[in-house]
């Protein structure tokens, strides 16, 4: 906002007061004063406003320094002296004028009232300061004083109060209005921007969040054991192909918020979706050891074909005769996580050799199994049935040593029975 825009509001207040005060001045010379006093303060009070209002109309505009935050209009050092000097020498032409005290309780008061509007209690005082100062000194090189009044300067000068408290009254209440037109519309615009960020919200995961939350600067990366697995659903193409767009929409709705809600029982997070597959990642909470990341991960694998099971019964009841399948490649490594992108498009990307590995394992396996490599059976230890290793060539990678998570018991039917160790090229 422009620093002179208080001062060009005030101008009506400026001009009224002080030609109110150039009345006052003529209408009390009957009462012991000079003409010589009368007509100085008619000419001064006549006058001043005018030159006053030169200034704040010819002084230029400077823009604040880049990174500097513009000041207060009233409390701009130039406007402060111009202040303490308008007071300082209204009071010594009024106080060798000898106005009537009433004149001049209405000359201070509109004085007082500018001060604190424009610049608070501190420029107030400065002003009463030298208002007061300088009606003594006026008071003292006056050829007469006299405290005597006509009914007219009275009446004029008590219309002066009336109006400067209707005047600040009517101020008030615009201000105030506009103050409250302004809550409004900023309640309105921070319930906007709630609503935007909740939907926004859904398209991060949870650790971005907080990462964004606690690192409120771009450009941090991080270097973190994870557990990392690529969860693909398989004849996925086929199945759009097929299908219509609103069932297909509802089928995976219903996958995703069932991964979801696996992701959450496990402590794992839903990193990234890409069409037919999700990258899931475990290990990204404080509190998260590399085993409980490994388990987590092979936890959720081996739910994901009760899952797929319950939701094929779901779909054939209303009609959706779908039945879906999938493969998943884990791996566990030291991964790097950061912001990758640049200003106009940044995206929260996890990148590393057990990513990589993660993605050939989930292309190598069959429909229904989960392949792993030696870090996350080793971190898994007991807990899961494995197969012996079976050494591959992936592309890329060389031979790795993987390992298939077996379901003894049938129930899931992710792979016939547990295979001895092979070797195997590809």
């Amino acid at each position: 906002m422009d620093e002179r825009d208080p001062l060009r509001r005030a101008r009506a207040f400026r001009f009224g007061g002080y030609w109110a005060l150039a009345i006052i001045c003529l209408l009390a010379i009957p009462a012991g004063r000079t003409p010589g006093q009368a007509l100085t303060g008619w000419g001064f009070c006549l006058i001043w406003p005018w030159l006053v209002d030169q200034f704040v109309r010819r002084r230029p505009e400077r823009a604040p320094p880049p990174g500097v935050v513009r000041r207060r209009a009233g409390r701009h050092p130039v406007l402060v002296v111009l202040h303490l000097l308008e007071s300082a020498f209204t009071g010594m032409v009024l106080g060798w004028a000898s106005v009537p005290p009433l004149a001049a309780l209405a000359a201070a008061g509109g004085l007082l009232l500018g001060a604190a509007a424009l610049g608070g209690l501190g420029l107030l005082a400065g002003v009463l300061a030298g208002a007061g100062s300088g009606a003594v000194l006026g008071a003292l090189a006056a050829p007469r004083l006299s405290a005597e009044s006509t009914l007219w300067a009275d009446a004029a000068s008590a219309l002066l109060l009336l109006g400067f408290a209707v005047a600040l009254a009517d101020l008030c209440f615009r201000q105030a209005r506009v103050m409250t037109e302004q809550r409004r519309a900023l309640a309105q615009r921070t319930a906007e921007l709630e609503r935007s960020n909740r939907r926004l919200a859904r398209y991060l995961p949870q650790s971005l969040r907080d990462r964004v939350a606690a690192h409120a600067q771009q450009g941090t990366w991080e270097r973190r054991w994870l557990t990392v697995g690529f969860v693909d659903l398989v004849g996925f193409t086929d199945l759009v192909a097929r299908t219509p767009p609103e069932q297909l929409r509802a089928v995976l709705a219903d996958y995703l918020e069932g991964l979801g809600a696996a992701l959450a029982r496990h402590r794992g997070e839903l990193s990234k979706l890409m069409g037919d597959g999700a990258l899931v990642t475990f290990g990204l909470g404080a509190r998260v050891s590399r085993r409980e990341a490994a388990r987590g991960c092979l936890a959720l694998c081996a739910e994901l074909p009760l899952l797929l099971q319950r939701l094929r019964a779901r779909w054939h009841a209303r009609g959706d005769l779908i039945t879906l399948q999938v493969r998943v490649g884990v791996a566990s490594g030291f991964c790097t996580l950061g912001d990758w992108g640049h200003e106009q498009r940044l995206e929260f990307t996890t990148i590393g050799a057990p990513v990589n590995l993660a993605s050939r394992l989930q292309s190598e396996v069959e429909p229904g199994q989960v392949l792993m490599d030696a870090a996350t059976a080793n971190l898994a230890g007991p807990a899961f049935p494995l197969s012996g290793p079976c050494r591959r060539t992936l592309k890329g990678l060389g031979s790795v040593a993987t390992y298939r998570l077996v379901d003894p018991a049938g129930a899931s039917a992710m792979v016939p029975a547990p295979s001895p160790p092979a070797s195997r090229e590809i």
